[in-house]
């Protein structure tokens, strides 16, 4: 157990500071969870994410990975891991092999341990079925609107008060909708000079 100059365990000591943090981030959590693995002597750590998620994002999850790198039968833990998991919320879990259970997030079938070494070891491509690249393209498309209502509606408030919507979520609705008030403001607000984005398929 290394101990800093004060004679506290280092480890014990990053763990407080996280769990002392009102609000940790999805990488905060991962760097309690590998340093809980190496304070019981664990080594591995598994990467998942249960919600939809990115191409890149996915070359990365559903896998086994060895903190150290000493471990040969599993990839090293990646840089991406440790350094943007907030992207889409990668959670690492500390992994006793044969013991631990893994599961194929996309197929809800668990892993034998020799499947555990191989699926840890595929190629980083983006693995996803169709049905998660859909699910995470609304999850954009959603997102994306949300943004660019609340720019425009901040525009047209400034710019165009007399025709502005009541309020945000009015504005949202009126272009979701693309209704007749939406493109009279819209033609207005292209002539001053506002960007209207158009509304992406949240379906």
């Amino acid at each position: 157990m290394k101990l800093n100059q004060d004679g506290l365990c280092e480890d014990c000591e990053i763990i407080k500071r996280i769990k002392a943090k009102p609000a940790p981030t999805s990488k905060d959590i991962n760097v309690l969870q590998m340093t809980r693995a190496k304070i019981h002597g664990n080594d591995l750590v598994e990467a998942t994410c249960v919600g939809y998620h990115c191409a890149e994002c996915s070359k990365y999850i559903n896998r086994v990975y060895s903190q150290s790198g000493r471990d040969s039968r599993f990839p090293k833990l990646p840089e991406y891991v440790k350094e943007h998991s907030d992207h889409c919320k990668i959670t690492l879990y500390p992994f006793t092999y044969g013991v631990s259970i893994m599961t194929n997030i996309y197929t809800m079938k668990r892993l034998t341990d020799k499947q555990v070494i191989e699926y840890s070891n595929r190629p980083y491509t983006d693995s996803r079925p169709q049905k998660w690249k859909d699910g995470y393209r609304r999850l954009e498309a959603k997102a994306n609107n949300k943004a660019y209502c609340q720019e425009e509606y901040q525009a047209i408030c400034q710019k165009l008060p007399d025709i502005a919507p009541k309020s945000q979520a009015g504005y949202t609705r009126m272009k979701k909708a693309d209704s007749d008030s939406f493109k009279k403001i819209a033609e207005a607000a292209h002539q001053a000079g506002i960007i209207i984005h158009s509304f992406e398929n949240e379906e």
